[in-house]
């Protein structure tokens, strides 16, 4: 008779096998993401990281891909006020041209440890690469101060 473990390890090991069998049938329809570096930051006694992210694969069957921004306080783990922070994502194509960016910056709320924000770009026909990189804003008490957060690498539908 089998035990609960026994059947767990049996079933783990099929899905597992069975996924190197399936998986690079459908690489193409796959999600790719990456992240860039993280940046940390610090003024008016909070204390920040922020990090871009690029999606390709899963968010391009339309030919679309996804560019994010993060920033997130790390002080404390508590929450930041209204309009502490704020991000700007930007989604490039391999010669440095942007593809996509928000109309205006995007601000925290109230009662969020963070914020992020995305923009999508649509019509990519073929494999072109696209990156990430973007802007982070903090409140230093009288004013932002702005920082240039790390590039993600480039993908494209089939990395």
């Amino acid at each position: 008779m089998l035990k609960k473990n026994d059947i767990w390890k049996s079933f783990l090991c099929g899905a597992s096998v069975g996924c190197l069998f399936w998986n690079p049938v459908f690489s193409v329809s796959a999600q790719s993401n990456a992240n860039g570096d993280t940046s940390y930051m610090s003024a008016y006694g909070y204390s920040y990281t922020a990090y871009n992210t690029v999606y390709t694969g899963k968010y391009s069957n339309d030919g679309q891909k996804y560019a994010s921004a993060y920033l997130t306080n790390e002080s404390a783990q508590s929450n930041l006020p209204g309009g502490y922070a704020g991000v700007y994502p930007i989604l490039y194509d391999d010669d440095d041209n942007v593809l996509a960016s928000p109309s205006d910056w995007y601000y925290s709320s109230s009662n969020y440890p963070g914020i992020t924000r995305g923009v999508f770009y649509y019509n990519i026909i073929g494999q072109m690469p696209v990156m990430a990189k973007g802007l982070a804003r903090i409140w230093n008490g009288s004013s932002y101060w702005t920082y240039a957060t790390f590039a993600t690498p480039f993908l494209n539908d089939y990395t």
